[in-house]
């Protein structure tokens, strides 16, 4: 059975979706799709999150709730990152246009990347350094200083400066316009960009699947479309149900401890069968199915609630979730399937069969674990 990581970037992205609420998410497509993504997987026996690289002290903020509830999520030994690194420092060193288009994309060019980044600033910065000491390591200080146009003496002043809590505090009060906070916040996304490159390595050599947060696509490895799994409409009207549901308490932290509770219900549900969550034919069957979940489960109070907690969802402009597919680590590996599955819920073609078969729950949440490892990609529709 493979194993699933999800980058911790996705789960702060989903935190960050709850933290700042309904009136600002309609403005931010990364991160519904990111709460979104991260409620459905999570509810995934086989799903962790990659291990941090260097010194970690442990969760800080939101996410220590995410991992109250979800221990399990850091059990996976971490792998030897001993030539992860390497490889991504050997990359970095021979792709500095790439990287500096993909930083550029991320701050200047990209209206939606640079809500995301924003959010992520304002509701994490104080909790990463917390939690890893700095706002970037020292590890990839070389090749950073390259892309960035500065000395590596530079960015070493930088980095140990991020260390003080305070500063960072005064760098996110005064607006982050100081060039010190400047330099401080391009060298923290342009250490992201490259933990999403480590990370691939990661997955890699350790036969998982990974999936990463879109404001990594610019540095990806180039892999081939392998084997899919659809997202049954009951499992996706469910999640949302579960979202809704968050969203429409009144403080952040309600929204977060009542999303974080519901998926961990919804996780050891799937994982007993008690509740069903099949293929349907008509719409109305599939959201009868999610809501009967949902009450059995106690989630987001009656009937007439969960379908209005769908309808949040629709109104904030949320993307449909309608299928997995895995690109293997390995050429050679790809297989009809991913496509059958894409054409049948963009409604394409492929027959009636997969119309026809019928999974159980249990067995259906089991179905990514026996996908091939490979960097996973999720195929979005807007409504």
């Amino acid at each position: 059975m493979t194993k699933a990581y999800v980058d911790s970037a996705s789960i702060h992205a989903a935190l960050s979706a709850l933290l700042i609420g309904r009136e600002r998410l309609g403005e931010s497509p990364w991160e519904q799709q990111s709460l979104l993504e991260a409620t459905y997987l999570l509810m995934h026996a086989n799903v962790h999150i990659v291990p941090g690289l260097g010194h970690y002290a442990g969760p800080s903020g939101p996410y220590q709730h995410v991992l109250a509830r979800f221990p399990q999520l850091e059990e996976l030994p971490p792998p030897d990152r001993r030539k992860a690194a390497r490889l991504t420092k050997s990359w970095a060193a021979r792709n500095a246009g790439v990287l500096r288009e993909a930083l550029d994309e991320l701050l200047v060019r990209d209206p939606i990347a640079q809500v995301y980044s924003n959010n992520s600033v304002e509701c994490f910065w104080l909790h990463h350094v917390q939690m890893y000491g700095s706002l970037f390591n020292r590890d990839f200080i070389p090749q950073s200083a390259r892309v960035l146009g500065c000395t590596q003496d530079e960015l070493l002043k930088i980095c140990e400066r991020s260390t003080d809590v305070e500063r960072v505090r005064k760098w996110l009060r005064d607006g982050r316009r100081s060039e010190e906070a400047v330099l401080a916040e391009r060298a923290y996304w342009l250490a992201s960009l490259l933990r999403g490159r480590l990370h691939e390595h990661l997955a890699k050599a350790a036969s998982l699947q990974l999936l990463a947060h879109p404001f990594r696509r610019g540095v990806q490895l180039d892999l081939p479309e392998g084997p899919g799994k659809p997202v049954l409409r009951s499992e996706e009207l469910f999640a949302r149900m579960i979202i809704g549901a968050a969203l429409t308490r009144r403080g952040p932290e309600q929204r977060v401890l009542s999303w974080v509770q519901d998926v961990r219900t919804a996780r050891d549900a799937i994982r007993s069968g008690a509740v069903a969550l099949p293929q349907t034919v008509l719409e109305t069957h599939a959201e009868g199915y999610a809501i009967r979940a949902a009450e059995t489960l106690r989630i987001g109070g009656h009937s007439k609630l969960l379908a209005r907690s769908i309808d949040v969802t629709v109104s904030l402009g949320f993307p449909v979730l309608f299928a997995l597919t895995v690109s293997p680590w390995w050429l050679g590996a790809a297989g009809p399937v991913a496509t059958q599955t894409y054409r049948y819920f963009a409604g394409v073609s492929a027959g009636d069969q997969l119309a026809r078969v019928a999974r159980s729950t249990r067995s259906h949440f089991r179905a990514l674990a026996t996908l091939v490892p490979g960097r996973l990609e999720r195929h979005l529709r807007t409504k």
